[in-house]
This record gives structure tokens, sequence and C-alpha cells, in this order.
């Protein structure tokens, strides 16, 4: 279980750095509008909705290795 948290919490660092970077990078380019628009599809909604719902799951249960 401790292993899946350690992923979890890996993939939601790399998720936010790479956003992060990426709107940035939209910024410094002068599209800040399209980079939003592109991050407001129903897609994103639901990657964003399984890592809440994937870490409340971790956050309430209660492994062996704790």
């Amino acid at each position: 279980m401790k292993v899946l948290r350690m992923a979890l919490g890996a993939i939601c660092v790399g998720l936010m750095a790479g956003g992060y970077y990426a709107s940035q990078l939209a910024y410094f380019r002068g599209s800040p509008g399209e980079y939003a628009a592109r991050m407001d599809q129903p897609g994103v909604r639901y990657l964003a909705l399984a890592i809440l719902v994937g870490a409340i799951a971790f956050g309430l249960s209660r492994g062996n290795d704790d």
C-alpha cells in the first residue's frame, strides 16, 4: 500500500510540475487564453477527479505497513 501511495504522490507532483511549466510557457509565448481553453476539457476534469478520489481512498485506508 505504501508503494501505491508513493506512486500516487509522484504522479501528482509530476502532473503539477508539468502543468506549471506548460502554463508558464504559454504565458511567455503570449497565448495563455489558448492554454486555459485546452485545459478546460472534460478529460482534464476527470483526471483531477480520479486523482482526488484516489488520494481520499488512500488516506482513509489502513494498510499493514503503516
